[in-house]
């Protein structure tokens, strides 16, 4: 990640004679840049702890050595850095190498800054500022932001990814109300053939510090449109009103105004209502459509008719 490689390995708990160890020995890491060399560059050696618990089929130790590569090493960004490590027993002799792991050395791009979150009615907008970037000669290696985020301790679920190039947004649309969010940010680098791009694999960058929101919902649904108001004669002259339904998720209904007050007691369930009228005259109409969380909307365009004497 970014420019440190952590190695993480099982600590031996056999002797090359299938004798179990009991003073074990230091743990020496290789890294080298061509197959055919056994350790290369011997970066370091991780020591036996003194006094401490050993290994054991059971319960096997686990070591770890981090490796921060330097910028020599990028100058062939798409070679690989080839690991192992080598025990050695409490003499200092060898007992031979471990597997080997190949590790990309294609160049990361620093976490971005000022990243922001911002929650609007169609989802929660994560924007990233345009970034200062080294340009890269090489056209098969690609800088994307991906943008995952947490809800308490649960594994991070994916957002989006878009190229880092310039002013960066992205839009979260699966997020629910009422709930706290982590957005991170983290610079990924892809390496592609050319020329279908299609990409091979990919190394993280450094993330930029989670950004925290909360999605209160404090937006109201979408303003009613189309209202018709027609006069019924019969036992009981009305007027009927009708307008296009509301398409919001979390619509919970409407209510009907008549001169500006509203007449419904509970929510109007369906897009009509029927009002009684018990005076000739013309009487003008407007609803407006209200959310699960009590949020409403403006009125809309008003529509009138007349009840003839």
């Amino acid at each position: 990640m970014g420019e440190k490689v952590t190695l993480t390995w099982t600590v031996p708990y056999e002797t090359t004679d299938r004798e179990t160890i009991r003073k074990p020995g230091a743990m020496r890491v290789c890294r080298t840049l061509t197959a055919q060399d056994e350790c290369g560059k011997a970066l370091g050696e991780v020591p036996a702890k003194e006094g401490a618990e050993t290994s054991s089929e059971e319960h096997p130790l686990v070591a770890t050595f981090t490796d921060t590569l330097t910028p020599k090493l990028h100058e062939k960004p798409l070679a690989q850095a080839i690991y192992t490590i080598e025990a050695l027993n409490e003499s200092g002799k060898s007992a031979g190498f471990g597997n080997r792991v190949d590790v990309p050395l294609v160049p990361t791009t620093a976490a971005p800054h000022a990243v922001t979150a911002t929650v609007e009615a169609d989802g929660v907008h994560i924007h990233i500022p345009p970034q200062a970037m080294q340009s890269e000669p090489d056209a098969r290696i690609q800088y994307w932001y991906q943008v995952t985020r947490t809800s308490g301790n649960g594994t991070p679920d994916l957002v989006g990814e878009a190229p880092a190039i310039g002013e960066v947004n992205v839009l979260d649309r699966g997020i629910e109300w009422e709930k706290q969010y982590a957005y991170i940010v983290t610079p990924i680098t892809w390496v592609e053939t050319q020329p279908n791009g299609k990409r091979l694999y990919s190394v993280p960058g450094e993330s930029a510090p989670p950004v925290q929101v909360t999605t209160r919902d404090v937006f109201p649904p979408a303003v009613p449109t189309g209202l018709q108001a027609v006069y019924s004669a019969g036992e009981q002259k009305t007027i009927d009103l009708t307008w296009a339904p509301n398409t919001d998720a979390d619509l919970a209904g409407y209510n009907v105004y008549r001169g500006g007050q509203k007449v419904n007691t509970e929510l109007v369930k369906t897009p009509t209502y029927r009002d009684p009228v018990s005076a000739s005259g013309s009487y003008t109409y407007s609803v407006s459509a209200v959310d699960l969380r009590g949020n409403e909307s403006a009125k809309s365009a008003t529509a009138s008719e007349k009840a003839p004497e």
